[in-house]
């Protein structure tokens, strides 16, 4: 770790083989060039208990980005005559804007309405058709792979095929012990592409035509048989099923409250400064 030393809680010990009994005294962590790196400078850098061995490691790569830093910088103004001014005002401006961020962001999150009715999600589906047509072949059904030597699967393929209210649980437990991979939430929609990737229907040409001529269909390859009930589907250019873009478009409303929250705060702050007279715009010509 070249010259300096990290354990433990004493991690801004700086070891100089040098020093001899000036160990006391403040030594930089590293120099590039004309700029040095002190200890005061990496207050914080690793947070308390934290394992030495971890607190090592996080000191050693921060310091070796400043290094790395401190290097690039120094050579970028050796080529370039930097406007010294118009870089602090970026930096300032970076500086308050990421303070400001800081406080929006704690600020909608404490304000923020989280609860977003079914009757809003609805409204907003009804409202805005166009953003919500599929680009993708989805569908509700069942899918099931099975190793071609699992036991009783004449018996699996018939209460598949009949699919009854009274099969339910026994399709569940029989693929809940010797399936290799099912899914049987035939009320949730689906990606048709999450369900076949895997099989032999993963190198359909014409997943579409696929789709319209096939209620129950099975095929295999070397070692499984693939069994598949589709029980409805929707097509490319659709519109998605309100209960596919439920989580989507309640998201949708969260984010659309937060951008709310921010510029009502911002017109808050505003209007309470200027009824206070908490600032004064000069001329500046």
């Amino acid at each position: 770790m070249g010259l300096w030393g990290v354990t433990g809680c004493d991690y801004l010990t700086v070891t100089d083989p040098d020093a001899g009994n000036q160990q006391d005294a403040v030594k930089p962590i590293a120099r590039a060039h004309d700029a040095f790196l002190y200890p005061q400078d990496v207050e914080g850098v690793v947070k308390p208990n934290t394992p030495s061995g971890d607190s090592a490691a996080i000191m050693e790569r921060f310091v070796s980005a400043w290094v790395q830093k401190q290097l690039m910088l120094q050579e970028a103004a050796s080529k370039i005559d930097f406007d010294e001014a118009e870089i602090e005002r970026k930096m300032l401006d970076y500086r308050y804007a990421l303070m400001v961020y800081q406080f929006q962001k704690y600020y909608v999150e404490e304000a923020l309405n989280k609860q977003v009715s079914a009757e809003e999600i609805k409204a907003y589906y009804d409202e805005n058709p166009d953003n919500f047509l599929l680009k993708q072949h989805i569908l509700r059904g069942k899918f099931v792979k099975l190793a071609k030597n699992t036991p009783q699967i004449d018996r699996f393929r018939d209460l598949l095929r009949e699919n009854r209210d009274d099969s339910q649980e026994e399709i569940r437990s029989y693929c809940f012990r010797v399936a290799t991979n099912y899914i049987l939430d035939d009320t949730t929609w689906i990606n048709f592409e999450d369900v076949v990737k895997g099989s032999p229907w993963n190198s359909l040409e014409d997943r579409e035509d696929f789709l319209k001529r096939n209620t129950y269909v099975e095929t295999e390859d070397e070692e499984s048989i693939y069994f598949l009930l589709i029980e409805e589907y929707k097509l490319i250019g659709e519109l998605s099923p309100l209960e596919f873009v439920t989580d989507q478009i309640r998201q949708i409303i969260l984010n659309r409250r937060k951008v709310e929250l921010t510029e009502a705060l911002e017109k808050e702050v505003y209007q309470r400064a200027k009824e206070g007279q908490d600032f004064e715009i000069y001329s500046y010509e």
